[in-house]
């Protein structure tokens, strides 16, 4: 299932070797199914095409997803559970006696999504983890224009229009990134988490203010 393309119940076809290896790595960060995302990724490890790069990108699978029957093609996403934090917490910012406390719960999740992490090779690495993170960005931009719920009005009644959509979606990337980060005081922690947002946001809806 690629960003445009509409999510279904269905099972995915399974997709012919040559099509994403020919495109690798560019139809790995175009699939919204984790399943399909690690039958890729398993596929361009054993075809050799990247392998220093595919070891970072294993690594970051296996810290991302979590096996849930009940998630998208069996797997819960842990990064997007991060993304959804941290909207949280602008949209109910904590009080003045709260804010240490948020701030440190912000900090264990960058270390979640992997920021920071010991690595050999800290720029590959970090140009990896930038993709991951637009990646995410663009699910969630997918993920809510498909969801009838997120564009109704009130009640499940009316559909707010495609231009208040992409408002709703800029608001919603600024709020689980720069909005947090000017809030908690975490510019400089979460830079790759912004820069992989706004290049988010540069593809998916280009038409609205960058995010930094």
């Amino acid at each position: 299932m690629k960003f445009n393309e509409t999510i279904k119940e269905a099972a995915p076809a399974p997709v012919p070797m040559g099509d994403y290896l020919s495109g690798w790595p560019r139809s790995y960060y175009e699939e919204k199914d984790p399943s399909m995302r690690l039958a890729m990724l398993e596929g361009a490890i054993q075809a050799g095409i990247a392998p220093e790069e595919d070891i970072y990108r294993r690594k970051l699978f296996d810290m991302r997803y979590s096996p849930n029957r009940y998630g998208v093609g069996g797997y819960a996403d842990n990064f997007m559970r991060c993304f959804m934090n941290f909207m949280v917490v602008t949209k109910n910012p904590p009080g003045r006696f709260g804010l240490s406390r948020t701030r440190k719960k912000a900090i264990k999740d960058l270390e979640f999504l992997g920021i920071g992490a010991d690595v050999e090779n800290k720029d590959l690495y970090e140009q990896i983890l930038r993709s991951e993170f637009c990646h995410i960005g663009q699910l969630y931009i997918a993920l809510s224009a498909d969801s009838k719920q997120y564009r109704a009005v009130i009640f499940g009644i009316g559909r707010i229009s495609d231009k208040n959509l992409i408002v709703k979606l800029r608001k919603d990337l600024g709020a689980a990134g720069p909005d947090t980060a000017d809030l908690l005081d975490l510019r400089d922690e979460m830079k790759l988490w912004l820069e992989g947002l706004e290049e988010a946001r540069s593809r998916m809806i280009p038409e609205t203010e960058p995010l930094i």
